[in-house]
């Protein structure tokens, strides 16, 4: 029976290795190696540490590294007697207010942001070698040695704390160390799991039974009270905190389980092995869903002995032993694909036209047009320029449609054409000889089976019962152009026709035309329409003009606007998922946003389509599926609007001045200003994407405010230099292209330096001096002056009253000034900006300084700050009604709603709403849930 048990196991091991095997050939993820010129200064990475700020630490032989997805930043060890493979540092961590610490077999080490060194920490206290690193949210440390675990305190002292009090056991080897809280800690030993009060002392002691057949327990992961355990030679095995038990998890290897790395958000585990790579787990079903090794054909793993793993954001970052580097994989939710069927892939395609109806799919370029036949995986072409056109005498295509059994292809200057998809014959269409040497724009049927071109030569109709084929243009009936763009038959039965004189409705029963009554927003003056869309959930339909320009009509026709008219942006085709998002086409990207059309989140390239530019006149369309496809100038582009994905924000990591580090974010966290002397004008801002992921295929756009005057499009940059800049106030922004989401901004005043001032005193008290003993000749010079109309003494004392005590506002006037002022914060929103000030209000406003100050003390009780805080306050309800806080943390949306420091957020935010911020998410949550 044991017999048959084991080769039930054994078959039933296979089978699951074979379906993972299966399932991890999916792309999921896109694998770099991180070596190289630009890579860390050692390839031995033996320990990776995400910290609270979203940077990603790196333990190499020789050093600790800090790296943004982009750059290096390095502290090497003080003592040179060290030896190269003598330092592997074993565990990093960040305790209290950005303090790092790193360990290795000499000991605890603490980085110095000022000499960029690790300076050795409790020389004499900790001699021994240090296994793992700790910390709580009080700043204390945890020290993990082959002899106990050291705790330090809040003033730096430090004390052992031991398992097993005589320090020679397994008890007191800690291999690993999870803290729950300042009360609980829990080591992992060789063989068990040992609870610990570092407050008392008490430690207590779970023995694993089955230790030997699992082997050495090597490395740790928590999540909530589980501790997942990796083990030597028993995979990966649970111990419930609660109940005190161990039970096997997952375990499919042949070689050791050396590390552990959990993704909460998406409930996933990883595992790094010492010979098979690493594996990504569900850890609700037990199942592998994503497995990596090692590839000849450098498509894999750098090794697949794996020294430690880390998921951060589904991404995964992978450090291998013996001096072979590190591994960055990229998650890919393929939500942008390229059209591919077989050994066919549309890549580089310009793609003029499309269709996907059954198991065909249709492309139209300049090149001619590919025809995909699904269900037999081959891929005809058919072009003039390799004999393969047939009859057909144009190689770009404008449009394609089926029409009862005939598949119409709509040409340049040559007509209409007909193909038929199993014998692959391309014959002129009999019916429409009129139009050989015209442009077909698209083709559309109506519910009486009439089938309606829109051409170079105005709008065609043909009727299928009389085989009659007619055209209007200028020249025989009332339509106002003589080129048709586009054509629709809406929900109501109104039949549009966009030409290039205007827009109309077609009576096909009298034959005529009418040019509608539409609200003003729809007078494009010196444009055209050139597309129309109809949204069928709202009935609203949209509209796009030739120069680009998209605007939103409701289905009555009684009001309409121009959307995105603060985007430089053409815009070439738009549709609505079934989520209710909206994907717009563009010369720049393609865009996602919603009903409202505020926040837009740019998709302007990923690793298969390195930049969407959407091809003018050419409809997007959905499938049966709800996915969409759109032609591209790189391909034709599937979207798949199911899988969510929202680029990584970006953000500003360290400043340099005059080439040193002025600020970073390793030593000041979220902190939003810098202030210069004039001798510090040579800047540079080094940011990276907040996943850590690589800016290289990122096409980004940064200002320095008050000093540039628009947007500079750039992409894969990583820093830029600002030289010689004049004394005064700038805020630097970098964002994702036009994603106002993806913003992070710093703000740098440069002031004229102290020796300035001096110099200018000097002056001024010179000029004092002169003054006085020229002051008879002075006084005589003012009189004549007041006598030819200048400023008299009575004057000057008027004047002085109105500055100061003599204007008198009535209520009425008050009230007036503060609705003025308050249409001016909701349309311009100023307080956005962190250093909007009450003078920056006065300029923008045109109300002086003092008459602004009268309105808020006397009418609006309150003082300028409270009341330009108190929009802020606002503006962070609204980003967490959107449920930005999933995306953000409170700093960042702290900053994004203008407060300087999240210190102040929080003071003013409870001061305004009497709750904390955390409390309002919370009955937010609370309301949803209801």
């Amino acid at each position: 029976m044991t017999e048959i048990k084991r080769i039930y196991s054994v078959v039933l091991m296979i089978i699951f290795l074979c379906s993972a095997s299966y399932r991890s050939g999916a792309q999921q993820y896109n694998v770099f190696d991180l070596v190289g010129s630009s890579g860390p200064s050692d390839s031995q990475i033996s320990c990776i540490y995400l910290d609270h700020d979203s940077m990603i630490w790196i333990g190499t032989g020789n050093s600790v590294e800090r790296f943004d997805g982009n750059t290096y930043m390095r502290y090497s060890f003080n003592n040179n007697t060290f030896y190269r493979g003598d330092n592997v540092v074993s565990s990093i961590v960040c305790s209290g207010d950005h303090n790092y610490w790193a360990a290795n077999k000499y000991g605890v080490w603490k980085l110095n942001h000022q000499t960029m060194k690790l300076d050795r920490a409790w020389a004499e206290d900790i001699k021994g070698q240090v296994s793992r690193l700790a910390a709580d949210d009080k700043g204390h440390l945890y020290i993990g040695t082959s002899n106990g675990m050291y705790v330090s305190g809040e003033s730096g002292t430090i004390r052992q704390i031991q398992a097993d009090k005589g320090g020679s056991t397994r008890d007191n080897m800690v291999v690993d160390i999870n803290v729950e809280n300042s009360a609980k800690v829990w080591w992992v030993i060789p063989d068990g799991v040992v609870f610990c009060n570092p407050v008392t002392g008490t430690t207590i002691k779970y023995a694993c039974q089955e230790a030997s057949s699992y082997g050495t327990f090597t490395c740790s992961a928590r999540v909530g009270d589980k501790l997942y355990i990796g083990t030597e030679k028993g995979g990966v095995i649970v111990f419930d905190m609660k109940q005190f038990s161990f039970s096997p998890f997952v375990n499919w290897w042949h070689s050791a389980v050396t590390s552990l790395s959990v993704d909460k958000r998406n409930n996933l585990l990883g595992a790094g092995t010492s010979g098979d790579g690493i594996s990504i787990v569900n850890m609700g079903n037990r199942q592998e869903i994503y497995s990596a090794r090692y590839n000849s054909e450098g498509m894999g793993l750098l090794s697949n002995n794996v020294s430690c793993i880390m998921l951060y954001d589904r991404n995964i970052f992978v450090g291998t032993k013996y001096y072979v580097g590190w591994n960055y994989l990229e998650y890919n939710p393929n939500l942008f694909t390229l059209y591919k069927s077989g050994n066919f892939s549309s890549e580089n395609i310009p793609v003029r036209s499309f269709m996907h109806l059954g198991h065909y799919t249709f492309i139209g370029s300049r090149e001619g047009f590919y025809v995909t036949d699904e269900a037999t995986g081959r891929t005809s072409v058919y072009s003039t320029r390799n004999g393969t056109a047939g009859t057909m005498k144009s190689n770009m295509i404008f449009s394609f449609y089926k029409y009862g059994d005939e598949y119409l292809i709509g040409t340049f200057r040559n007509g209409v054409y007909v193909f038929n998809p199993v014998t692959g014959q391309i014959t002129p269409h009999e019916g429409f000889q009129q139009l050989s040497n015209s442009d077909i724009f698209m083709f559309l049927s109506d519910r009486h089976n009439n089938l309606w071109m829109a051409t170079l030569n105005g709008l065609y109709g043909y009727d299928p019962q009389s085989h009659r084929l007619k055209g209007y243009n200028p020249s025989n009936s009332n339509i106002p152009g003589d080129i048709v763009y586009n054509i629709y038959i809406d929900d109501a039965g109104r039949f549009w026709v966009a030409t290039n004189k205007g827009l109309v409705l077609f009576d096909a029963v009298k034959e005529k035309f009418v040019k509608p009554k539409l609200p003003a927003a729809m007078n494009l003056k010196d444009d055209v329409v050139e597309n129309i869309v109809c949204d069928k959930t709202t009935g609203n339909m949209f509209f796009i003009s030739l120069k680009g320009k998209l605007l939103v009509m409701d289905s009555r026709m009684k009001t309409a606007r121009q959307l995105l008219t603060d985007k430089v942006l053409s815009v070439e085709g738009i549709m609505r998922d079934k989520s209710g998002m909206y994907w717009i086409g563009t010369d720049k990207g393609i865009f996602r946003t919603d009903s409202r059309f505020t926040d837009l989140t740019c998709y302007s390239g990923n690793n298969e389509i390195q930049e969407f530019i959407a091809n003018s006149g050419t409809p997007m369309a959905a499938d049966e599926q709800g996915r969409i496809w759109l032609a591209n100038v790189k391909g034709l582009v599937i979207i798949d609007p199911s899988k969510a994905f929202i680029p990584s924000p970006l953000r500003i990591t360290d400043i340099l001045v005059n080439n040193v580090m002025k600020a970073s974010i390793t030593t000041t966290g979220t902190d939003r200003a810098l202030a210069l002397n004039s001798d510090e004008n040579n800047i540079t801002f080094r940011f990276s994407r907040k996943d850590c992921g690589s800016m290289s295929p990122v096409i980004l756009e940064y200002k320095l405010e008050g000093y540039d005057e628009d947007w500079i499009k750039a992409k894969g940059r990583n820093e830029v230099t600002y030289t010689a800049l004049p004394a005064g106030h700038y805020v630097f922004k970098v964002r994702r292209f036009m994603d106002e989401a993806s913003m992070d901004q710093v703000s740098v005043d440069i002031f004229v330096a102290w020796y300035v001032w001096v110099l200018l005193g000097c002056g001024v008290c010179g000029l004092g001096a002169l003054a006085y003993y020229k002051r008879d000749w002075l006084k005589s010079l003012s009189v004549r002056k007041g006598k030819r109309g200048s400023l008299t003494a009575e004057d000057t004392a008027d004047e002085a009253e109105d500055n100061d005590t003599g204007i008198r506002l009535s209520e009425e006037e008050l009230r007036d000034i503060a609705v003025r002022v308050e249409k001016y914060m909701e349309e311009q929103k100023p307080y956005l900006d962190v250093n909007f000030k009450q003078s920056d209000m006065a300029a923008a406003t045109g109300i002086s300084v003092f008459i602004l100050s009268r309105m808020f003390n006397l009418y609006l009780k309150k003082g300028y700050y409270d009341y330009v805080n108190s929009f802020r306050v606002e503006e962070f309800k609204r980003l967490v009604n959107k449920g930005e806080h999933k995306r953000y943390t409170l700093g960042t949306l702290s900053v994004k709603c203008g407060f300087k420091s999240q210190t102040s957020f929080f003071r003013t935010f409870k001061k305004i709403t009497g709750m904390t911020p955390n409390s309002y998410i919370n009955s937010i949550a609370e309301t949803e849930t209801r």
